[in-house]
């Protein structure tokens, strides 16, 4: 190819009119250029080569993702059925326990606060103990299921324990509730990496706080059993738990 362009520029100048010197650095000029587009050639190449791998790399890597995927999908679903069963079983605990607990409409089990805790405490009564022993020889069952534990309280202020209180705040008293819950059960083998606890104070009641018999049913503490719900799954799921001052 150089040779023919070469051959070209002779052909195309009138004889006589370059001298040798010009046709030298006219070739020199050429080789340089030539040079520069074979250094570029050879980088395009070089890119090329990376990119292909790079690609390789991508492929490979969305193969073993949709892998993973697959296999979480399995572990999902066995995982899935293993709550259903075990919230079947929890179902039964508010017949068997009823001084303790009551079955939820939505799922999941509430702790009656009037008869798990003294008045204005955080302290579990011997019942309540015997009932959270029962419900965690079950939840052993499942290592991989999430606990979400939920303290609340009717509107009532604290008055009569108030001394025991950092704030005297509803806030607190569901909140130490629901912890005194979730640690006797990590007492009795459920890992602590299961479970996680929230407190609403007086502010997701059950029935308006209107009646002696209302206030009661909203001081509870509220067990829900399955994987980590999301912030949108914990504003939608039913009121969680903590009682009575």
């Amino acid at each position: 190819m150089s040779r023919w362009i070469m051959a070209s520029l002779v052909c195309l100048l009138p004889i006589g009119c370059m001298s040798q010197r010009e046709y030298d650095e006219m070739k020199t000029q050429y080789e340089t250029q030539l040079s520069g587009m074979k250094d570029v050639v050879a980088a395009q190449e070089r890119a090329k080569s990376e990119l292909e791998r790079q690609v390789a790399y991508e492929q490979a890597t969305i193969r073993a993702i949709k892998g993973e995927n697959t296999a979480l999908g399995a572990s999902n679903a066995l995982l899935t059925k293993q709550i259903e069963e075990l919230n079947g079983k929890i179902s039964t605990f508010g017949q068997e326990h009823p001084d303790i607990f009551e079955t939820m409409p939505g799922g999941g089990l509430s702790m009656k606060g009037d008869a798990s805790f003294d008045a204005g405490l955080a302290t579990l009564r011997p019942k309540a103990i015997a009932a959270l022993d029962a419900l965690a020889s079950e939840l052993r069952n499942i290592p991989n299921a999430m606990i979400r534990i939920d303290g609340h309280t009717d509107n009532d202020p604290i008055v009569k324990t108030k001394y025991k209180w950092t704030t005297s705040s509803n806030f607190e008293l569901a909140a130490a509730r629901a912890l005194t819950v979730l640690l006797h059960l990590e007492k009795q083998g459920i890992a602590g990496s299961q479970m996680h606890m929230t407190s609403f104070g007086e502010h997701r009641p059950r029935a308006a706080n209107d009646t002696k018999a209302n206030k009661a049913m909203n001081r509870r503490v509220e067990i829900h059993v399955g994987s980590m719900p999301t912030s949108t799954e914990i504003n939608g799921m039913p009121d969680g738990a903590s009682d009575h001052k």
